[in-house]
């Protein structure tokens, strides 16, 4: 049987623990973390929705607001796989923008009309990674738009 700290060494998000505490010790911790990425990403998603409202002043639907919408399920669909975006803006041209600085890299996620977001990776200043992904109406989720889609 696997003692319970070689277990929990295979496990990269808490491997600093392992060493320094008892398992229980060890599982409290993973789960306030959790918690606490939890309640970043919900705060995203509360200024999203502050933005929803500013944006939706009239009885008129704006694009504004349809691509706020796209960036909150962009936001709730990813919470549990990616981490909580280091900054979050709206853009001239009425869309939304999310930053990841990722220390040597950063990810830029720019949701540039309804349903439509595109993806660009940077590391050491150069772009490494361009990519466009497109709403799925059914599941409401952006999906990697394939090569003949373009």
């Amino acid at each position: 049987m696997l003692n319970s700290t070689h277990t929990l060494r295979s496990s990269e998000s808490i491997s600093s623990y392992a060493t320094t505490g008892t398992a229980s010790d060890v599982t409290f911790r993973a789960v306030e973390e959790k918690a606490q990425e939890r309640k970043r990403s919900l705060a995203v998603v509360d200024k999203l929705l502050q933005w929803m409202r500013e944006a939706n002043v009239t009885d008129t639907p704006t694009p504004l607001a349809a691509n706020i919408e796209s960036a909150i399920d962009l936001v709730v669909d990813s919470r549990d796989r990616v981490s909580v975006p280091t900054s979050v803006a709206l853009t001239d041209d009425d869309g939304v923008a999310f930053e990841w600085n990722l220390g040597d890299e950063i990810i830029s996620i720019e949701i540039l009309a309804s349903g439509i977001a595109e993806k660009t990776r940077f590391r050491g200043g150069r772009v490494i990674e361009e990519a466009v992904y497109v709403r799925n109406p059914q599941t409401r989720r952006l999906e990697l738009r394939g090569a003949s889609d373009a």
